[in-house]
């Protein structure tokens, strides 16, 4: 009787164990789901009830921090960063960290917060692309020059040999490629598609090619 009575109590334990696991598990998804959405307020709720920022989901390995500055959400950006959310983490399908979604999407003032919070600068993710290569070949001029100031190589390169300049010439950002000509990005490196002059001017972005000439005869 008495090893019957310890038994039982041993499933009651591991099923009341297993079952709090779950929850806590369904709520950290829950928290996951609703930064990627941008939904501040559900995000407040869960962690009042008692979700945990340093989470990852369970498919794609993101995590809240990444939803957050995916959207550009300051305040749940500084929330989470305050609750130990791990900043330089990176998701399973492509390698991105927090500080490489905002810059993607050109959330220049959580790439200020996750700068300054520890984000580093130069994590490439699977294709080698940094923070800077994603800013530059979108487009995003203030997050190049906040990346530019905090470090960030001018002159990594992808996987397939692209620089920040050559994704910048490509897309005919000229004032990207002036910053990162005043930061030393080489204007000479020929990559497998060539150099940023010659793709510049097969874009038809003559603006960009002028510039990029002039670099190269400096």
């Amino acid at each position: 009787m008495k090893y019957y009575l310890l038994f039982s109590l041993f499933i009651s334990l591991f099923c009341l164990l297993f079952f709090t696991a779950c929850a806590t598990t369904d709520i950290n998804q829950k928290l996951i789901d609703a930064a990627w959405m941008g939904d501040d307020m559900t995000v407040i709720d869960l962690l009042k009830e008692g979700a945990v920022p340093t989470d990852t989901d369970r498919e794609e390995g993101g995590t809240a921090l990444m939803g957050a500055a995916w959207n550009g959400r300051v305040d749940m950006v500084k929330k989470l960063i305050e609750l130990g959310a791990d900043i330089n983490a990176t998701n399973l399908t492509v390698g991105n960290t927090a500080l490489s979604l905002a810059s993607v999407n050109g959330r220049e003032e959580v790439v200020r917060i996750l700068i300054l919070s520890g984000g580093d600068v130069n994590q490439k993710n699977n294709r080698g692309a940094s923070p800077l290569n994603l800013a530059a070949e979108n487009g995003h001029t203030g997050t190049v020059k906040l990346l530019l100031e905090n470090g960030a190589d001018p002159n990594n390169q992808t996987s397939t040999g692209t620089t920040p300049l050559i994704g910048a010439a490509i897309s005919g950002h000229t004032e990207i490629i002036k910053y990162l000509i005043d930061y030393e990005a080489d204007p000479h490196f020929k990559g497998p598609l060539g150099k940023a002059s010659g793709l510049a001017q097969s874009k038809g972005h003559t603006e960009a090619y002028k510039i990029l000439i002039e670099a190269e005869n400096d």
